[in-house]
């Protein structure tokens, strides 16, 4: 689109963008006419949107040289024309299918897969009967307060999976390994895990143990003296607020002789199993009320998940079957999505530019899921990682849902893994 966004501005006015940065429009507006980005929607090549829509037309390969020098009034082959027609058709045909499933039916085109789950949310709000403006307005009370709330809890509370290696084996070369990965992890997590459900209050730092095992908690923490208990270090630098006395292992915490951090009830239960310390100062604890997510996110990701069991080992639909994981996938997408304060525009000179979003802070907060759902969503499957790697024998490396561990120790392992399925650990 950005190529073709240069050469369309000649001779259209351009009414609207929305583009991801500068210079990467997804979709731009001239007057009735919009034009959208199937790259950017579907992160496919030509070759393969045509192979995995199963369209009539295929991609040609081998039917020009880049190399040559080309303008209006070069002659071309059969075979160059041949070439540029599957190119074009690829795309009329991909564009027929949009139409046809989405924009006659919704009015709209959706640009991600998470916009499609969230029009399964909404279709399944609709079928049941509720009002999706009262529910919007009940999540928006569970956003946090302002802004500036707002991207501190992102900045800081929230994580991603824990990815990393042994510190002991970092650097040497190993062999006989395993691995042993979660099945479905966030998936998993946002079906079977709590959730925060109210707003966050404020109380005692003291209570702490009070609300642990019964609310959703976020603690600002100061540790003394903070030293490991294992050869993993679990902590990211770029999570600590304060510091001194810090050792680091590639940009995990080792230890501190002081160390500030916001982190929820779940990750302090980790920081229990692999690292003591002398003081730990509770400075500010707020907490809400747990809960299950609500059904209209819950039973459509059941939908999806179902039908992707059924396609799972099909190899003759082995691409339906991977459309339907990436959906599955989407949801957790949802969950993470952050809120955007700043827009990518064209100004009157036609040169890009940041402005400031046309939408305040309450108005993007209309919204069905709440920014507390997805912190909580990676703080489940990241307890439920690091839970294994505290009790798992020879781990190498941890990649967000797996652990790559020394092979000698399968036996031991997989009693662990055995029991672990079975709650007994």
């Amino acid at each position: 689109m950005s190529y073709e966004m240069s050469f369309l501005r000649k001779y259209l006015e351009i009414t609207k963008v929305f583009a991801k940065a500068k210079r990467k429009p997804v979709y731009i507006e001239c007057g009735n006419v919009m034009f959208l980005d199937s790259y950017m929607i579907e992160s496919k090549s030509l070759e393969n949107l045509a192979k995995d829509y199963k369209l009539n037309t295929l991609k040609l390969t081998g039917g020009l040289d880049y190399s040559k020098v080309r303008n209006s009034k070069t002659h071309l082959t059969y075979q160059e024309r041949l070439y540029c027609y599957n190119d074009v058709m690829i795309l009329r045909e991909y564009s027929e299918h949009v139409y046809f499933n989405y924009i006659i039916n919704d009015k709209c085109a959706y640009l991600t897969n998470t916009q499609k789950v969230r029009h399964a949310m909404k279709q399944h709000i609709i079928s049941g009967g509720g009002s999706i403006r009262r529910i919007k307005e009940r999540v928006a009370q569970l956003y946090p307060a302002s802004k500036e709330y707002y991207e501190i809890y992102f900045r800081y509370l929230f994580r991603g999976g824990f990815t990393h290696s042994n510190r002991y084996l970092t650097g040497r070369i190993l062999k006989n390994l395993e691995g042993f990965d979660f099945t479905s992890s966030y998936i998993y997590v946002l079906l079977c895990g709590y959730f925060p459900m109210s707003q966050f209050k404020e109380v005692p730092g003291e209570d702490f143990e009070k609300y642990r095992n019964t609310h959703c908690c976020i603690m600002y923490c100061e540790f003394i003296n903070l030293r490991p208990k294992t050869q993993h270090s679990i902590e990211s630098f770029s999570k600590v607020i304060k510091h001194s006395g810090i050792r680091k292992d590639n940009g995990r915490i080792i230890s501190a002789e002081s160390m500030h951090a916001m982190i929820t009830e779940l990750d302090y239960a980790s920081y229990e199993e692999f690292y003591t310390w002398d003081e730990c100062n509770i400075i500010n604890l707020q907490v809400a009320r747990r809960g299950r997510l609500p059904t209209y996110v819950i039973q459509p990701m059941i939908e999806f998940y179902k039908a992707k069991q059924k396609l799972k080992g099909n190899k003759e639909r082995i691409i339906e079957y991977m459309r339907s994981k990436n959906m599955l996938n989407a949801f957790y997408g949802c969950m993470v999505t952050r809120l955007v304060f700043r827009d990518i525009d064209l100004d009157e000179d036609g040169q890009w530019v940041e402005v400031a979003a046309k939408k305040n802070y309450s108005k993007m907060c209309n919204n069905l899921l709440s920014p507390f759902w997805g912190i909580w969503t990676t703080a489940h499957a990241r307890r439920n990682e690091l839970f294994l790697l505290s009790r798992l024998k020879g781990v190498a490396y941890s990649d967000t849902d797996s652990h790559k561990c020394l092979a000698k120790y399968h036996d031991y392992n997989i009693k662990i893994i055995e029991d672990y399925n079975k709650g007994k650990v």
